[in-house]
């Protein structure tokens, strides 16, 4: 379920905020159209024939607008920008439209980075958070700029804006992967995680064996609601002691259980009282891929 939900969230990012460019666009091109209009034919004087010719530029590339949210689009975008800006045009109605349009690349940047702080309270190593965090906060300098120059500068705006929004577009698909990443793989075929108030094992029903190499605990230790502690991917066999000591303890024999308590257990610093663990391991098995066991228990 936490995986189905991170990813709608990241699915959902290419259709939002985009209405809004579309509406610029559109806002844009009828204002450009009236103020041409109400220039006449011919210009009556040199600044009017300026003013007419760059609008109708910049209205020829509003028309090459297809819907599309990708960074090409909405630079070929910001070009008509730069022709109404060499219009010279003080037209309340045509600077407005522009204000929409720059302001909608503002949305999509943000609607981008909403979706990458969805996806990345889904991670899990706290490794991969740090990575994801310093990713973005380049892209969201040029947010932050874009969005200060937006009423004194529309043309730097959209050129700050649109790096932003292509900056936090890598940084979403970056964190969608290390969000697919962290998830794993299903257990093998025959291997069940069964896990009660109190227990937590590994079923093997299979008629293979399979050999732990390695457990990845990433938990908080709780008592009474207060943190007594955090581990952040730490191996289960450096925190929990005689873990696997015992040659051959590591090995899920066909028809046979591993206790996954004793992990559990040992991670608990002693003493806790009603200690409760919520978090993840991450058991890998020799020649298979890691999974995930969601970690939820109170101990007596």
């Amino acid at each position: 379920m936490r995986l189905t939900i991170a990813f709608l969230l990241l699915v959902l990012w290419s259709s939002l905020g985009f209405a809004d460019i579309a509406s610029g666009v559109a806002q844009l091109d009828g204002a450009a159209a009236a103020r041409i209009a109400a220039i006449g034919e011919p210009p009556a004087t040199k600044p009017l024939a300026n003013e007419s010719k760059n609008l109708a530029k910049a209205r020829a590339r509003l028309a090459l607008y297809e819907g599309k949210n990708n960074v090409e689009a909405l630079k070929s975008l910001a070009v008509a920008g730069k022709f109404i800006l060499a219009s010279g045009t003080d037209d309340a109605g045509v600077l407005a439209g522009l204000l929409a349009l720059v302001d909608g690349f503002a949305d999509g940047a943000d609607n981008r980075l909403s979706s990458i702080l969805s996806a990345k309270a889904a991670l899990i190593d706290p490794k991969h958070v740090a990575a994801v965090e310093a990713a973005s906060a380049e892209a969201e300098a040029f947010l932050r700029k874009g969005r200060a120059s937006l009423e004194t500068n529309p043309a730097k705006a959209s050129a700050l804006l649109i790096t932003a929004y292509d900056l936090l577009g890598r940084v979403l698909l970056k964190t969608r992967n290390l969000v697919t990443a962290e998830f794993g793989s299903p257990p093998p075929a025959g291997l069940t995680v069964l896990q009660g108030a109190n227990s937590l094992s590994l079923m093997n029903a299979g008629p293979a064996f399979y050999d732990i190499s390695k457990i990845r605990v990433f938990a908080i230790v709780s008592s009474n609601a207060n943190t007594v502690k955090t581990y952040t991917g730490e191996d289960a066999k450096s925190v929990v002691p005689g873990l696997f000591a015992v040659k051959g303890s590591n090995r899920i024999a066909a028809g046979t259980s591993f206790d996954l308590m004793q992990v559990v257990s040992g991670i608990v610093p002693a003493g806790t009282q009603s200690p409760r663990v919520v978090g993840v391991m991450q058991v890998t098995l020799k020649g298979e891929a890691f999974f995930n066991v969601f970690l939820d228990i109170f101990l007596p």
